[in-house]
């Protein structure tokens, strides 16, 4: 997450952003940007454009507060807050543009990510610097589970992979079984059979004309 300042139109808070995969520098295009007041009612909404870059403001209204939610299908989604609780006679105020840079964690199977259903970010008015700043306890505190967060998602991604391998396919455990059941003598596959009973006719038919061909000699023998 990055802040930079520049004037915006009166009686609003402009917030502009850049969307990227979390630990490369490749941009969401279409990422889902939207805006709730009190983390019911959508106000607001955008998607970024062709470089993962997202604009939208939110009105300058005394006791509300904003719920910012960032969504792409496949990964995890994640939010930051808004406060405008701010002085009566500041509701008029042309507050700097606040830039909110995050990237989203593509979802990896096993992982728990319920810590990102909560803002990672708060953005509030601060009285003493007459300002809009952020919450460097709440951003730290999230940094830190993001950092806690990629340990365990490239763990989980090998002991993913190493369930892949060592689970084999249906065909080869048939396979094996049919093996192991052969070598025991408990079960022959129907091919074998086949060609045991054929052998075993073919065998028999040699044996009766043997058979015959010995009872015709004896016949004439006897005349």
């Amino acid at each position: 997450m990055s802040f930079a300042f520049s004037v915006r139109a009166q009686g609003y808070l402009q917030f502009t952003g850049n969307v990227t995969y979390a630990y490369t520098d490749t941009a969401i295009v279409k990422c889902k940007i939207q805006v709730f007041v009190q983390d019911s009612l959508q106000i607001n909404g955008a998607y970024t454009d062709a470089a993962g870059n997202y604009s939208f403001s939110i009105p300058l209204i005394k006791s509300k507060y904003f719920f910012v939610k960032l969504s792409y299908p496949g990964c995890v989604a994640k939010y930051y807050s808004i406060g405008a609780d701010i002085p009566t006679d500041q509701l008029g105020t042309k507050f700097p543009e606040i830039q909110a840079d995050l990237s989203l964690n593509k979802k990896i199977e096993g992982v728990d990510y319920s810590f990102l259903n909560k803002p990672l970010n708060h953005y509030y008015y601060n009285k003493e610097l007459d300002n809009y700043t952020y919450d460097s306890v709440l951003l730290n505190k999230s940094l830190a589970l993001l950092e806690d967060l990629k340990k365990r998602e490239e763990e989980q991604k090998k002991l993913n992979a190493t369930k892949v391998i060592s689970v084999p396919d249906s065909s080869s455990i048939a396979k094996k079984e049919g093996v192991l059941k052969t070598k025991k003598g408990k079960s022959l596959s129907p091919t074998v059979i086949f060609i045991s009973i054929g052998l075993l006719v073919f065998l028999l038919a040699t044996i009766l004309k043997i058979y015959i061909r010995k009872k015709n000699d004896d016949i004439k023998r006897d005349l």
